[in-house]
């Protein structure tokens, strides 16, 4: 899904649609040790995730499914289902553990980390299921309405031999046993879609309440505007799956948001021009209000968020020229902003808040 769907979808039936996804998102909510079993007091005894040696496994699991998708041209969005059916079952394994110690008086201690090639086996089948369910790839010498499924067996070559179709399909097995036939959790993508949709009628209403000439030009900018903030966000999204902790602390609509937030602020390095005004801004946020908003997310979950979506992206975001007839010389050059408070994101030209956080969140 890319910046040419957003224009398929209803504005009519975008309030139906979040509460929709945001129902859907809590069936969804990543399983810890201490949400399934033993006692709280224990939870100062885990080490800390920051030395969690599944960080790096993870990391690298992570980029090469990227590097999977993006050889057999899938959607990137497959690398989300695939890291999270990943981490909801090394959870949900972990989980298992701390009950039976629990039930057997063992004392809590961390679980004794996956071996290199269980761990592989696992991130192999996530991906090979991910591709299955939401990873169609065109055959271009089929014709444009004809799609091709990867096979097994590719994935057992992709593991140059580690591992046959057999132990791919015990694990496939073993993954849906322990996620329950949960296999379509909503992504950030989903509720980026349609955060960009609020944005693109924001900027329309803009040029309305200021009565502003040249509409079709203004109309023009916007349009650019909006596909800058959705492809910056995007990018943020991306990276966002990287971050054990990012994806597991905060559910998917928190991270669009950040990230849309993110972007909506971000500064064209060429010009020092925010890629969307204050104005727009504080618009796009009551209109998010108005159409369920503040059922979404506390504001400082935001704030933390956007903080952290900016320490995993560099110190600039480069982007090509929406046109593909643009050459590469005409990228644009984005800085995000620096994250105060939810605040920044609501005060007007004059540096006059409009309204206060709580009335939004």
């Amino acid at each position: 899904m890319g910046w040419e769907n957003i224009e398929e979808l209803s504005s009519e039936t975008l309030r139906e649609e979040l509460f929709a996804l945001l129902s859907k998102e809590k069936e969804y909510a990543p399983i810890t040790s201490t949400s399934t079993a033993g006692n709280p007091q224990d939870v100062d005894e885990r080490p800390s995730v920051d030395v969690d040696p599944l960080d790096e496994t993870r990391l690298a699991i992570c980029q090469w499914n990227y590097e999977c998708v993006d050889y057999f041209m899938l959607d990137r969005e497959v690398v989300y289902m695939s890291m999270n059916f990943f981490d909801r079952y090394v959870a949900a394994q972990t989980a298992t553990v701390q009950r039976l110690r629990d039930s057997n008086g063992t004392p809590r201690s961390a679980a004794p980390p996956l071996s290199s090639m269980v761990s592989h086996l696992i991130a192999l089948t996530s991906l090979q299921l991910a591709c299955k369910l939401h990873g169609q790839v065109e055959c271009p010498s089929s014709g444009p309405q004809r799609r091709v499924k990867l096979r097994m067996e590719d994935f057992c070559h992709m593991s140059r031999g580690t591992y046959c179709v057999a132990m791919l399909e015990d694990m496939e097995l073993s993954l849906l046993t322990n996620l329950q036939w949960k296999l379509h959790p909503p992504t950030p993508l989903d509720f980026l879609m349609r955060y960009i949709k609020i944005l693109s009628t924001s900027l329309d209403q803009a040029i309305e309440d200021n009565g502003q000439d040249d509409v079709e030009v203004h109309k023009a900018a916007n349009l650019e505007s909006g596909w800058s903030v959705f492809e910056v966000a995007r990018y943020q999204t991306e990276l966002a799956v990287y971050n054990r902790d990012l994806c597991q602390k905060f559910p998917p609509s928190t991270i669009a948001l950040a990230a849309t937030l993110n972007a909506m602020n971000s500064v064209v390095v060429s010009t020092r021009r925010t890629v969307v005004s204050s104005r727009a801004r504080s618009q796009f946020l009551h209109q998010m209000h108005s159409l369920g908003g503040a059922d979404l997310q506390e504001a400082d979950d935001i704030v933390e968020a956007r903080t952290l979506l900016k320490k995993l992206c560099s110190k600039t975001i480069i982007l090509p020229g929406k046109s593909e007839e643009e050459t590469s010389s005409e990228s644009t050059e984005y800085e995000l902003p620096d994250i105060q408070s939810f605040e920044y994101d609501v005060k007007d030209d004059t540096g006059k808040t409009t309204f206060s956080p709580t009335t939004i969140y």
